[in-house]
């Protein structure tokens, strides 16, 4: 896992103004430093087989809202950002870790860091999870004016959404066209929890550590 961030540097800068929120702002406004998590090296697929199939939609029973789904290996993902009302449809809601962890619906939960592993290795590895996993339109250019899109070789459609902000001027959402950022279920500890980070400008797809109170979206995965 890489040790770098390029994200949290931005977001230490835009939290002077403004903490992250689900439903209230926590008073948390610093960010939290990057911590990868421990385990093997997720390296990349063994398998040049590996392949996306899209099935049939997932109709949520608690609000009728439809989602794409897809299966990618061994796993079946949605393949848009839930969406609980909170953002739009286009780009999903915004959570915080502990509203994360119960908003998916019935028969699915938020991911773990082993079940996004899993996903990255599918998918090639670390060093091009970015790209095949981002959508193929949405995203900023590169520094060097090259296209930040994605391939979405496997129809996993990661979308830039950003991520959610409440501040004195108000909620909304930040750094859309920048970043897709996912929470999984596993704790650093108390007070941060695993996330993973797709950015415009690089190819790779890798896990940090931020405050739980941060909002970020989610996609949930089949049990």
């Amino acid at each position: 896992m890489r040790s770098k961030n390029i994200f949290m540097p931005w977001l230490f800068l835009y939290s002077v103004s403004a903490c992250v929120w689900l439903s209230a702002c926590s008073g948390n406004e610093s960010i939290a430093p990057v911590v990868i998590p421990p385990g093997e090296d997720i390296g990349t697929s063994s398998s040049s087989e590996a392949k996306a199939e899209l099935i049939s939609t997932l109709t949520d029973a608690r609000d009728g809202q439809t989602y794409r789904t897809v299966v990618i290996g061994s796993q079946t993902w949605m393949a848009e950002n839930l969406n609980r009302g909170e953002n739009s449809k286009k780009y999903g809601g915004f959570y915080t870790w502990a509203r994360a962890m119960e908003v998916c619906p019935e028969g699915w939960h938020l991911p773990d860091t082993t079940e996004w592993s899993i996903l990255i290795k599918t998918v090639g590895g670390e060093a091009v999870a970015g790209t095949m996993l981002k959508s193929t339109e949405g995203w900023y250019n590169k520094a060097d004016g090259t296209s930040g899109n994605g391939s979405d070789d496997f129809g996993f459609s990661a979308l830039p959404a950003g991520y959610g902000y409440k501040s004195t001027y108000g909620t909304g959402s930040s750094h859309q066209g920048d970043y897709a950022l996912f929470w999984t279920s596993t704790e650093s500890d108390g007070s941060y929890a695993y996330y993973v980070n797709l950015i415009y400008s690089y190819d790779y797809g890798e896990m940090e550590s931020g405050y739980k109170d941060q909002a970020f979206s989610v996609r949930c995965i089949k049990d």
